[in-house]
């Protein structure tokens, strides 16, 4: 009967954390993709290597090439759809929940492994906070985040293993899952470098307390051997279809425009990073911090209490931490009457658009406490442990440093920021409380953990309810059968555009979408016959726009689709106007307008809608 119940406990944690699982993905389903925006890149590109083309010779991408193989291997097993990718994409996240939990169970207890797994499927994976879609595991704007992500909790693992282990085929495990990384992208491969290499140089420390083979060169061997392989089998495969200098280029992906700076200087870039308001943005954070202790000071001061006046202030202390929660419930429950949106006085409480603003504060001085604590305790048997623990805090801070002034949830948030939410999950919940308990303050730290439970409780509920406001203006249906998907009031244009073609062009015609747009593309199975698929302001720059008009001239489309478009934070505002004139003036010489739908697109007005344009009988002849 014990061993029964000993079951059912260490089967709790993932039973609830499989269920929410399906329950987001249940409720969620089909409401993934962006109409318009970058997601329809994710479906094209491996569509089309399957029909021959060679990635980076004869389709042009900035990212490195491991996401679109891997989609492409996955579409030549079951098929080219966009459902075949959800479920692909449900592996992964399926995968990660169980990293998650079975390596926070490593470092806290079952209640913080259960609910950091909880936060992951009902925070990042599946939701929506923006109109933007895009922004979550499903059908991300780029797979090369979240496999980035997910190949890096596996080399934490691996690395945890080796630390524990000393092992080199960890060592070598965990530098093969970086050298993978490193074929997605370069914040994510920075990122996971850091903290494998500040894990590494802390277990060669004298006194680290970890385990070692009779020298450190044959693990460093295996590590070096694993990290390099990837890139060099990536580089050797490519150059079959190409000189091995574009090969090589292809896969050094957006490595060549990091530190470009007209890329950089996008008002995109600068508001993403929070460059572009510091002193604002430096205070948001304050505030954010300030909210974070403001909400748990009562707890501190109940579980700090000493001396003759300790049940003064535990009196004081409960009667403030039951104020707090009261007055944050109160403001959930009178949310919807007092603006008519649910949660919105929630929202507004808490601060959940800028709930992530204080994170690298928090983070920071969270790896500030764990390397304090090695330094104390660097030869016991627990250093494996805390080392892995400095390499998870250190792997959530550097992801947050391409947003470190404008930490978000949303945006590029569902993935940058996710491992520092579980980071934080489970040191509120685990990590201070077994500090506090280690202080005598048994009665402090189940206040405190109560308070952090009730906290992202709070804050679990708030995000659920952005989602469905979300949700609730997705009720357009784009594509058919397996391709098809929920959009919100744009997919009227993307749907009508998309049966317009479908009825008017043959099998076997080109189609060229612009500026961006590649989904109507992929929809309308109509591949692009050059190898530029985005004609935003971003890839414009990038490749140069003679580049991709003389690309357009040499192999011009039959039909173009013109889609609205507002580029603005990129620079440019509107396609032909701001930008992209060289282009335009070719399309307006070569095409005719066959067809309108919606708004004429890159109206100063702003309203959706696309011109659907067929290629002039010269255009051939000039060729």
């Amino acid at each position: 009967m014990m061993a029964s119940t000993g079951w059912a406990r260490r089967g709790l944690g993932p039973a609830l954390i499989g269920a929410a699982t399906a329950a987001m993905a249940t409720w969620t389903w089909g409401t993934w993709p962006d109409a318009v925006v970058d997601f329809g890149r994710e479906l094209y590109v491996p569509w089309q290597m399957l029909e021959g083309r060679v990635l980076y010779r004869d389709l042009q991408l900035f990212y490195g090439p491991f996401s679109p193989h891997l989609n492409a291997a996955w579409f030549a097993a079951f098929g080219v759809s966009l459902r075949s990718l959800v479920f692909l994409n449900l592996l992964v996240v399926a995968a990660v929940a169980v990293l998650v939990y079975r390596e926070s169970t490593r470092f806290a207890g079952r209640l913080a492994a259960t609910l950091a797994g909880l936060s992951f499927a009902l925070a990042f994976a599946f939701n929506s906070y923006t109109r933007v879609g895009n922004y979550n595991w499903i059908a991300p704007y780029s797979h090369e985040l979240t496999h980035g992500v997910a190949l890096s909790l596996a080399a934490l693992w691996a690395l945890r293993a080796f630390l524990e282990r000393g092992r080199s085929s960890w060592a070598a495990a965990a530098g093969g899952l970086i050298g993978l990384v490193f074929l997605t992208k370069p914040e994510v491969f920075l990122a996971v470098t850091c903290a494998a290499g500040l894990a590494l140089a802390l277990w060669l420390r004298p006194r680290s307390g970890c385990p070692k083979p009779e020298g450190v060169s044959r693990p460093a061997l295996a590590f070096a051997v694993g990290l390099a392989a990837p890139p060099c089998l990536a580089v050797a495969l490519l150059s079959v279809a190409m000189p091995p200098g574009d090969a090589l280029f292809g896969v050094m992906g957006s490595w060549p425009h990091v530190l470009n700076s007209e890329i950089s200087s996008m008002p995109f870039y600068r508001r993403g990073l929070g460059v572009d308001d510091v002193g604002g943005n430096l205070a948001a954070a304050a505030r954010g911090a300030l909210g974070f202790a403001w909400w748990f000071a009562p707890a501190l001061l109940v579980a700090l209490a000493r001396g003759p006046r300790r049940r003064t202030v535990l009196a004081v202390g409960g009667v403030l931490w039951l104020a707090v929660g009261a007055w944050t419930c109160g403001a959930a429950a009178l949310g919807p009457l007092q603006r008519g949106a649910p949660l919105d006085a929630l929202d507004r409480f808490l601060g959940i658009a800028a709930l992530a603003r204080p994170w690298p504060i928090l983070l920071g001085l969270l790896l500030a406490a764990l390397l304090l604590s090695l330094w104390r305790r660097a030869d016991t048997d627990d250093a494996p442990r805390t080392i892995a623990r400095i390499a998870w805090v250190t792997f959530a801070l550097a992801l947050l440093a391409k947003m470190v002034l404008n930490a978000r949830i949303w945006h590029y948030g569902f993935a940058l920021a996710m491992p520092a939410a579980l980071v934080l999950v489970i040191a509120l919940v685990d990590g201070v409380p077994v500090w506090l308990r280690r202080r005598g303050g048994d009665m402090g730290q189940r206040v405190f953990r109560a308070s952090a439970v009730l906290g992202w409780g709070l804050v679990a509920t708030a995000l659920l309810g952005l989602t469905a406001e979300q949700l609730a203006t997705k009720y357009v249906v784009v594509g058919e059968g397996a391709d098809a998907y929920r959009a919100d009031t744009r997919g009227v244009v993307v749907a009508e555009a998309l049966h317009w073609l479908n009825d008017n062009a043959r099998s076997g015609q080109t189609l060229a979408v612009l500026p961006g747009g590649e989904i109507l593309g992929y929809l309308a199975r109509l591949p692009n016959p050059t190898p530029y698929g985005n004609f935003t302001p971003g890839p414009v720059l990038l490749f140069g726009e003679q580049r991709m008009l003389e690309a357009l001239r040499s192999r011009p489309p039959d039909w173009v689709a013109l889609v609205h478009r507002d580029t603005a934070v990129f620079g440019a505002r509107y396609f032909g106007t701001d930008y992209g004139l060289e282009l335009a003036a070719w399309i307006d010489e070569n095409y005719q307008p066959v067809r309108e739908i919606g708004a004429p697109p890159f109206h100063p007005r702003g309203q959706m809608g696309a011109r659907i344009l067929r290629k002039n009988a010269s255009a051939e002849s000039r060729r």
